[in-house]
């Protein structure tokens, strides 16, 4: 299990959507290939941005919306219902996407992957100055707006 960045006064909260295995390895956010990319488009730096998070370095704190990575099994963890239905799903268009994870998400017995998401990320904020939400990831989107009654996020392409 990663567990997410907190940091007192932080600018802003990335919400990502599950650790991939860098960051398994490592135990930090963002601390692989997907953090080199978010540095990039954020603060202009080739290095990941989760261990900058992690330090204090960059004033960002970084919930996972899945504590568990999705896309295989920990060892020793089993691997979640929801994040194989999930990861099993073709990513076509991004509306008709997010539905299909809408539709896992109201029909899934796990609600406590998604109340842990939700408390952890109220509690982050509670710490945060700044009060904005960066959220990386049409997956992150859709439990996002699910889990907090909002719709029309927009992907932002990264360049």
């Amino acid at each position: 299990m990663v567990m997410d960045v907190k940091l007192h006064k932080a600018q802003a909260v990335l919400v990502v959507e599950s650790p991939h295995e860098e960051e398994v390895v490592t135990g930090v956010p963002l601390s692989g290939k997907a953090g080199i990319v978010v540095g990039k488009a954020l603060i202009n730096r080739g290095e990941p941005i989760g261990p900058l998070c992690q330090k204090g370095e960059v004033r960002l704190s970084i919930v996972n919306t899945f504590l568990q990575p999705r896309q295989f099994d920990v060892e020793g963890e089993g691997r979640s219902r929801l994040l194989s239905d999930i990861d099993s799903l073709r990513y076509g268009d991004p509306c008709g996407y997010k539905r299909e994870i809408f539709e896992l998400l109201n029909c899934t017995r796990e609600r406590g992957l998604v109340e842990s998401y939700k408390e952890r990320l109220v509690d982050v904020l509670a710490v945060a100055e700044g009060r904005k939400i960066i959220v990386c990831g049409l997956i992150a989107q859709a439990v996002f707006e699910w889990v907090f009654g909002v719709e029309g996020l927009r992907p932002m392409p990264i360049s």
